[in-house]
């Protein structure tokens, strides 16, 4: 997969947009993330190092641009239960693992196909997609427009299924946003690729 798209991302997409879908990467590593921990390397900045150092000269990784880009591809690892070598990361990726028991056996995980999860969208669609991470009693949540359009999605969540308090307000891990989810739902204007991730830290 790296050999044959590193080229592609960066010359045409700058992220990992329709090369990271659904369909392959549940085909191709999701089915295994129960049984081993699957990670993939981000290869944002090496390969324009390799393949473009006119363009790697003037990368930023602190862009607009490249950080909705990083979330994305996060956001997916984190919808189908996958690590990274969070090149580029800030950490926090790392502290909501840490809050949630990374690694300790005891983190139920639901995705968008799991018919059993917390958390639903209106409209539905199969690129909006979502999955959250139960945990030392607090919960993670995954928000992803994974289309070329922005949209007002509604995410609702069960809180008792999520195993957190009635009411508990969820705090975007990057901006420190709440979302109160009032009536257990939250409406979120997200731009093309856009995604959201959301804690809910126990009372």
């Amino acid at each position: 997969l790296q050999k044959d798209i590193t080229p592609w991302i960066h010359f045409k997409s700058g992220g990992y947009y329709d090369v990271l879908t659904p369909e392959v990467t549940r085909i191709s590593y999701a089915d295994r993330s129960n049984e081993m921990t699957i990670a993939l390397i981000a290869q944002f900045g090496r390969a324009l190092q390799l393949f473009a150092p006119d363009r790697y000269a003037t990368f930023n990784p602190k862009s607009a641009e490249n950080q909705k880009a990083f979330k994305h591809y996060y956001a997916y690892l984190f919808l189908h239960n996958m690590n990274s070598s969070m090149t580029y990361s800030d950490l926090e990726y790392l502290k909501a693992q840490d809050k949630l028991g990374w690694g300790s056996g005891n983190i139920k995980f639901y995705s968008y196909w799991h018919k059993d999860s917390p958390l639903k969208t209106n409209p539905a669609g199969k690129r909006y997609l979502t999955a959250g991470y139960a945990g030392n009693g607090n919960f993670f949540a995954i928000v992803l427009n994974d289309t070329d359009k922005a949209v007002d999605l509604n995410v609702s969540i069960d809180f008792n299924q999520a195993g957190i308090s009635k009411g508990t307000v969820g705090v975007d891990i990057h901006s420190g946003e709440k979302y109160p989810f009032a009536n257990g739902s939250q409406c979120f204007k997200l731009g093309a690729r856009e995604a959201r991730m959301i804690m809910f830290s126990k009372k």
